[in-house]
């Protein structure tokens, strides 16, 4: 007879080196008695029947990637990543139509794909349904069909490209990341009875997909082809591991202007009324009335896209002198701030899955965020980050003083973070997913 006795020789906690130093040994090990229509939820396993497990047959394809811009951003960076792995790993070529050119074109050039800009503004400025089809008719005469096995629409905004694949009798998968109904997202954008189309979208597309529930709960209404699909979000781990040993934190304080024996609060992300830079601007205050430190606290916004947003920030950080905050723009070196930053501040009131906290993740930079939509499945209070109600001034100021304490005592929860990215969010385990389901998309539509 075999007695297990649980924590009676590991204790009560588990020890995150030995889960890391696991995945690093074994970075591709699958169990081979587990079955491919398993998969695991918050540790239990569900069936899903309708897997096609042999989706290799549908050989390499050609991709039509719809993005609204080639912007600096969480979801155009997310297309980017998702074609570089499907070019150089599943062997597809590329044509990418975007609604508006930016710094990553070059990115996607380096890839060989193929770009077309199109004004996309008046699609959503039509003034009724037939002049709507009218002018995504000009659009998918453009665009040479016989070069395209599937169209991927990156976020709701392009909701017109799975019509635009209708049009062209070819399947679509339909990437959702905004956490909000579709009246709110198009009730400034679209036409009141244009609003159809969009939910037309969700039972037309072969797939709709979404990083997490809390996201997928906004559309469930719209879910009539019973063809809603979570999926997991991914990070490059290798990448930023490259950059983390070559570069050092010391070096890249002194490149930004920072001292080093500043404690520096980064909160990393486009400056928008949705990410809620300006509770963490009130934080701050709460923060240097209350709490005292040895070393001096620097604040620093990453992310600072000029507009009127930006404008009332620059105003109330005046207002409240606060000379302790720096506000840095939109770049290509947000890797730099992740790495010289004490701590992580995310304080948005809408989020799917944000890359940002997986980043910081991967980072091992301790994190604090507010408690909204898809970033309570990343991360558990307490386990691998801290936790707020968004739009709570003292308890972001509270706990950001909590985790500063908490780091100097040697109780980190970086290890855990780091832990978990590993084994659910590596680049390399998460993309064969999306490749597979790309490849079942096309299987399925012939």
């Amino acid at each position: 007879k075999l007695m297990h006795w649980g924590s009676a020789t590991r204790g009560v906690t588990f020890d995150d080196a030995e889960h890391i130093a696991f995945i690093q040994r074994y970075p591709a090990y699958r169990d081979p008695y587990l079955s491919a229509h398993l998969h695991l939820v918050k540790d239990r396993l569900f069936c899903s029947g309708a897997i096609n497990t042999r989706t290799h047959r549908a050989g390499n394809l050609k991709l039509l990637l719809l993005t609204h811009n080639l912007n600096l951003e969480g979801a155009p960076l997310f297309l980017l990543e998702y074609a570089t792995y499907m070019t150089k790993e599943a062997g597809c070529s590329l044509h990418i139509l975007a609604s508006q050119d930016g710094p990553l074109r070059s990115a996607y050039e380096n890839l060989g794909a193929q770009i077309t800009i199109v004004d996309a503004g008046p699609l959503y400025a039509a003034p009724d349904q037939s002049i709507f089809n009218e002018r995504l008719s000009n659009i998918a005469q453009s665009i040479d069909w016989k070069q395209v096995d599937l169209v991927i629409c990156n976020t709701v905004v392009s909701f017109w490209g799975v019509h635009l694949a209708r049009l062209a009798d070819k399947p679509s998968l339909f990437y959702i990341h905004e956490s909000t109904s579709i009246f709110r997202f198009f009730e400034q954008m679209l036409r009141l009875e244009l609003h159809q189309l969009v939910s037309d979208a969700f039972s037309q597309t072969t797939n709709a997909l979404f990083l997490c529930a809390a996201t997928q709960a906004y559309y469930v209404d719209h879910n009539r082809s019973n063809n809603f699909r979570l999926v997991p979000s991914w990070i490059q781990i290798e990448k930023i591991e490259q950059f983390r040993s070559s570069q050092t934190r010391a070096a890249l304080r002194r490149k930004h202007g920072f001292q080093d024996h500043e404690i520096i609060i980064a909160n990393i992300g486009t400056v928008c009324e949705r990410k809620g830079q300006h509770i963490f601007v009130r934080a701050i205050q709460h923060f240097n009335r209350k709490y005292s430190s040895d070393a001096p606290v620097r604040f620093v916004m990453v992310g600072a896209r000029p507009g009127i947003y930006l404008d009332l920030l620059k105003g109330d950080i005046a207002n409240l002198k606060l000379p302790n905050v720096t506000l840095v723009p939109e770049t290509r070196e947000v890797f730099d701030f992740f790495l010289l930053a004490d701590l992580f501040v995310c304080s948005s009131f809408e989020e799917s899955f944000p890359r940002v906290i997986m980043e910081a993740m991967v980072f091992r930079t301790p994190i604090i965020t507010t408690d909204v939509h898809g970033i309570a499945d990343i991360l558990g209070q307490r386990q691998e980050g801290y936790l707020v109600k968004p739009g709570d001034v003292a308890g972001l100021s509270q706990m950001m003083h909590l985790c500063l304490t908490k780091e100097r005592s040697g109780r980190s929860l970086t290890p855990t973070a780091y832990s978990k990215a590993l084994r659910f969010y590596d680049y390399h385990k998460v993309l064969p997913h999306h490749v597979a389901l790309a490849r079942a998309a096309v299987l399925e539509y012939q």
